[in-house]
């Protein structure tokens, strides 16, 4: 067994933050998502959620391929300048969408 940690800073913990920052709920020591009990599937987790577990699945295929067939590895961490810079133009994207069908 191998622990492979998020190594993402939190991300909704700064007066700029929101639902969909990468690991918005702070975690170090695995994935961890949060979703209203009483919404459907469809509003489950967000955008943020999402990229936070998409990203230690890369390293964890990357971490993997080192094991098996000794590629190289490099661990990449996303700074808090980058997890904010992404969050912010998640909610860009939001506005410009609400304000296109408004």
């Amino acid at each position: 067994m191998q622990w492979i940690g998020v190594r993402d800073t939190p991300g909704n913990n700064w007066n700029g933050g929101s639902r969909d920052d990468v690991n918005r709920l702070g975690s170090w020591l695995g994935l961890m998502s949060q979703s209203d009990a009483d919404q459907g599937p469809e509003q489950a987790g967000s955008r943020g959620d999402l990229i936070t577990a998409q990203r230690p699945g890369e390293r964890i295929a990357r971490l993997t391929q080192r094991w098996v067939n000794a590629v190289p590895y490099d661990t990449s961490r996303m700074t808090e300048h980058e997890a904010r810079a992404l969050s912010a133009s998640l909610r860009e994207t939001d506005d410009a969408r609400s304000l296109a069908g408004a």
